[in-house]
């Protein structure tokens, strides 16, 4: 349960990532029939209207197939995802349309926060688009991308531990001023591709019908993509043990097609993933308290 701020227009990119994806892969998504941005306030809010795609989720699919059907989806996933890191973009941030049939990177968008203390999204014009991954995660360590929220008690102590993390990244130079290898190359990410957000087919449930909910998807390096595709399944529907093992499976068949995104999420680029992570919490005391079981837990190599 959350405060139901939402960021302005977001359903704007949400429509042209959808668009964006039909035109340049091979991802079943549904069709946009309509849109409206609500400008005259008459509905009290942005709408759209999709095409219905009969289909059933895999945590409700996946209760009734057998080990190699199970492969096969995590492979089906995989493949999907492949395409989106596959991907190339010059800056970070979230795709919009760019007149009749173009598009463009404009600012980004995010998904409506469930922090009950949130009072107003990021400032638009704060949320990029960023030319360079070090331009981006400064904006990260300043709070510009975060949801704005009430005063803390301990308010100014964080203002300094923001200030102070946004100097150290700054100083450090550990992230590129821009993407110069492999790893550090712009792609797109769906930002909550659950087993809820993949349809497959009723028939053959080793056909994923359609991707759906773009809601907050973005361009950014590939070391700041970590996938968990199983990690919010029932524990009676799929074990600690056995989200660890498919996991592990997921992430050898996308690096079988991008080893980027591989080395990228494993250790050599785990100077990258950490000093994100450092701005991500830039104003805590212990920005890196969790990172080392978190990394851990989205490589499958441990349990949370």
């Amino acid at each position: 349960m959350g405060c139901g701020i939402t960021p302005p227009r977001k359903m704007a990119s949400e429509i042209a990532t959808i668009r964006f994806v039909k035109k340049n892969t091979k991802i079943p998504v549904p069709e946009v029939l309509a849109y409206d941005p609500d400008e005259d306030g008459k509905v009290g809010g942005e709408w759209m209207l999709m095409e219905y795609i009969k289909g059933v989720n895999v945590q409700k699919a996946w209760q009734n197939m057998d080990e190699d059907q199970r492969a096969l989806v995590v492979r089906a996933i995989a493949d999907v995802w492949a395409e989106l890191l596959g991907l190339r973009f010059s800056s970070i941030g979230s795709i919009w349309e760019d007149g009749e049939n173009g598009f463009k990177v404009g600012p980004m968008t995010f998904m409506p926060t469930g922090k009950v203390a949130a009072i107003a999204p990021p400032d638009p014009k704060k949320c990029g688009p960023f030319e360079s991954p070090l331009e981006w995660i400064q904006a990260v360590a300043r709070r510009d991308l975060a949801y704005q929220c009430s005063p803390e008690e301990d308010e100014t102590e964080r203002q300094l531990r923001t200030v102070a993390v946004v100097e150290q990244i700054a100083s450090d130079r550990i992230v590129p001023e821009q993407p110069d290898d492999d790893m550090t190359r712009i792609a797109l990410e769906h930002g909550d591709m659950n087993y809820s957000n993949i349809l497959l087919d009723e028939t053959n449930p080793t056909v994923i019908k359609a991707v759906i909910d773009w809601e907050g998807a973005r361009t950014v390096p590939l070391w700041a993509i970590q996938l968990r595709p199983f990690g919010r399944f029932r524990e009676d529907v799929m074990s600690e043990k056995d989200i660890q093992r498919y996991q592990l499976l997921f992430r050898s068949y996308v690096g079988e097609k991008v080893p980027a995104w591989l080395a990228a999420t494993g250790d050599p680029g785990k100077h990258l993933r950490r000093c994100l992570t450092i701005a991500e919490w830039s104003d805590r005391v212990d920005p890196l308290e969790f990172f080392e079981t978190v990394d851990k837990w989205h490589q499958g190599l441990n349990e949370i």
